[in-house]
């Protein structure tokens, strides 16, 4: 089985609120497709912190398998593939400036270490609008 993951947002950088939604399409063995939809409010949190919430929200409906994360948040980008996490983990979850970085990333490397996630830049996500009208409704 492989996982497609696509995830979106409106968060509203003034007020910290905002949604944000993923669709999920499996791609079983035998080629057979299935989507899982979802969104969810949130309130007074950092589009960034939100994302990685949902993204662990979704990898939660899977068993460990290959994931094809499309996202275009550039700190969980960078994060997931210039070895940022590797570094804050190595520092006691700090940055580079000694700053404690959220304890969702945790969460994420968990996650990190049971599926085998491939990350892309979202310029090619063929449900970016079908997302952001459900964020919307």
């Amino acid at each position: 089985m492989q996982a497609d993951l696509y995830v979106e947002t409106n968060m509203n950088f003034n007020s910290h609120s905002g949604m944000v939604g993923y669709i999920l399409v499996l791609t079983k063995d035998n080629g057979q497709t299935e989507e899982l939809r979802r969104k969810k409010s949130y309130e007074d949190t950092t589009t960034t912190r939100a994302m990685i919430q949902a993204i662990n929200m979704a990898l939660g409906h899977l068993r460990p398998c290959k994931v094809r994360l499309w996202i275009d948040n550039s700190t969980i980008i960078n994060a997931m593939t210039k070895g940022w996490i590797e570094e804050w983990e190595q520092n006691g979850w700090k940055n580079k400036r000694g700053k404690p970085v959220g304890e969702e990333w945790a969460s994420l490397v968990v996650n990190m270490r049971l599926f085998d996630i491939e990350v892309y830049a979202k310029m090619h996500n063929p449900y970016k609008v079908q997302i952001q009208s459900a964020l919307k409704a």
